[in-house]
């Protein structure tokens, strides 16, 4: 009898020990339906240790010429002047025409700066006492300054073909090379035949060539031509 009043015991023990954990999981249940459900927990904010996301590039060669950029560069240019004169000369009371001709060759250093918007440019050119119109016994050193205004053109690849006008003077020794001792000169340039290729920041730009006239206004003028090296950089 008291064998069959501990099996009696033993199983009926099981079986409440089952109800309860039939019971408990069914809670469980029930707390899982209402903490994914309805009361949802925000996810967890991240502590730092993780991989940061992506950015955008930022690489030197990912630069693109668009919207507004300031612009700072030099250029170097070689090639021929052609000077003319025509001058009224008076002797013994009579007045002859007097014409002088010299092909020479020039060199120019200039520096640059100013605003690029999308593809059209505004900027200042400056040769600091370093514009050589002719490079004989008369020439000297002289300054000069312009206005330049330029359009890049797209072609194929990142290239651009460069249009550039410019207005200005030149001056300081300019009154050697005319007769009638006019010391500012007045100066127009173009570019035509121009070429420019991009890298990052950097603009490369190869005239052939940079077309410049200066003029005294009256019996003088210089008609350069040169061949021109000119580096920009575009913030």
């Amino acid at each position: 009898m008291q064998m069959n009043k501990a099996i009696v015991v033993a199983v009926g023990a099981l079986l409440l020990g089952r109800a309860h954990v039939a019971r408990a999981a069914e809670l469980a249940g029930h707390r899982s339906y209402f903490n994914e459900t309805v009361f949802p927990q925000a996810p967890a904010e991240p502590d730092g240790s993780g991989p940061l996301p992506p950015r955008p590039s930022e690489s030197w060669d990912a630069f693109r010429i668009e919207g507004a950029h300031a612009l700072f560069g030099m250029s170097l240019a070689l090639g021929v002047t052609h000077w003319r004169t025509d001058s009224d000369i008076f002797e013994d009371g009579e007045a002859r025409r007097e014409h002088e001709r010299r092909t020479r060759l020039a060199f120019l250093y200039s520096i640059h700066f100013g605003y690029l918007f999308e593809r059209f440019e505004v900027s200042i050119e400056i040769a600091p006492m370093t514009w050589l119109p002719l490079i004989d016994d008369i020439g000297k050193p002289t300054f000069g300054g312009l206005l330049n205004f330029g359009y890049l053109i797209p072609l194929s690849g990142d290239a651009y073909w460069v249009l550039r006008l410019g207005v200005g003077a030149i001056g300081v020794n300019a009154d050697r090379l005319s007769p009638g001792g006019q010391s500012v000169w007045s100066q127009l340039r173009a570019d035509v035949f121009a070429v420019a290729i991009p890298w990052g920041h950097l603009l490369f730009e190869f005239s052939i060539p940079s077309l410049r006239w200066a003029t005294d206004l009256s019996e003088a003028h210089l008609f350069s031509f040169t061949p021109a090296l000119r580096t920009t950089y575009v913030f």
